[in-house]
């Protein structure tokens, strides 16, 4: 689609929008500016967001503050050993009343599902989420309910290793269309943090005059940032090259759309009404990480060296 035909007035709302979100942010999360406008970009071009840090970093505070400022409704599941897939979904429960069978929504049912821990719950559960995330609807007794149109899943997760965890199994790692963690923080950051004791409760408390529209709507806006073929052609190569080599978990095809679509809203942000090759190149380690490395074997970090590697051995164009 020609640049020409971009709405200004619809683009500069958009913009508008991620930067207040990313302004708010300063009085509750303290250097994460970050990690707040990866997550704002995948909010609103519906991307899922996994969240990987060691327990007690900020990883719910920072999906609670996502929440509040955009109005969404949250549905938080805490993901355990014994938690059943019908505790996510919903199940169907017998009125005597009635004399029938009535479905009960789970917390799936919100604009914003916060899986907090999902890797502390076994495989069969995790699954639960995968139909969701890749249809935003589920299958209950031949039935099809639709999820909201600004469905999210935000998951949090401990690093593989830790006591009690389990791998999240790729095809569901390929569901997640960016993975962040908090980051390191410098003194200034760790002493406003300690001196601060209800970071929680000043996030409860806000009032946001920010909503999240259909998510439909910022796509549409967001998809005429032009992409050109020499883009395209950059990212088919990355995606050879971790086809190529054995190192590599192969991207899908699904990465390569959300890396274009993602840079497309990175670019929007940066006030151009084009992508260029440093958007992709400073995207990739979030939207490809987690995606051609084996999670169980390598720590957060190792994810990011991974896939700069993958940066370093493909020409530009």
């Amino acid at each position: 689609m020609e640049t020409s035909k971009l709405s200004h007035s619809d683009r500069d709302e958009i913009r508008n929008l991620i930067i207040a979100v990313i302004d708010s942010s300063k009085d509750y999360l303290f250097g994460k500016k970050e990690q707040i406008t990866i997550s704002t970009l995948a909010l609103l071009t519906g991307r899922h967001i996994l969240l990987e840090d060691r327990p007690g970093m900020g990883k719910t505070t920072l999906v609670s503050y996502m929440a509040k400022i955009l109005n969404l409704s949250t549905g938080r599941v805490q993901f355990t050993s014994d938690l059943l897939p019908s505790d996510i979904i919903g199940t169907s429960i017998f009125s005597s009343k009635e004399d029938q069978f009535k479905f009960r929504a789970g917390p799936i049912f919100n604009d914003l599902i916060l899986a907090d821990e999902i890797n502390r719950a076994p495989p069969k559960t995790q699954s639960a989420l995968l139909q969701a995330m890749e249809e935003k609807s589920i299958d209950i007794d031949n039935e099809t309910y639709d999820l909201s149109s600004k469905f999210i899943v935000f998951a949090t997760q401990n690093p593989f290793g830790q006591i009690g965890t389990y791998p999240l199994p790729e095809s569901q790692l390929d569901r997640f269309g960016v993975k962040l963690d908090m980051g390191e923080m410098n003194f200034e950051q760790f002493d406003s943090l300690i001196q601060e004791e209800n970071i929680r409760e000043k996030i409860n408390k806000i009032e946001s005059r920010y909503t999240m529209t259909d998510i439909k709507y910022y796509l549409n806006v967001i998809e005429q940032i032009h992409f050109s073929s020499k883009i395209s052609e950059y990212i088919f190569q990355l995606y050879q090259y971790t086809i190529n080599n054995e190192e590599f978990v192969p991207l899908s095809i699904r990465a390569c759309q959300d890396l274009k679509t993602l840079s497309q809203a990175y670019a929007l942000l940066h006030k151009r009404e084009f992508v260029v090759l440093d958007d992709i190149q400073y995207l990739f380690p979030y939207v490809c990480s987690h995606r051609i490395s084996n999670s169980s074997q390598l720590n957060r970090k190792e994810e990011i060296k991974h896939a700069r590697q993958v940066l370093d051995h493909v020409k530009t164009p």
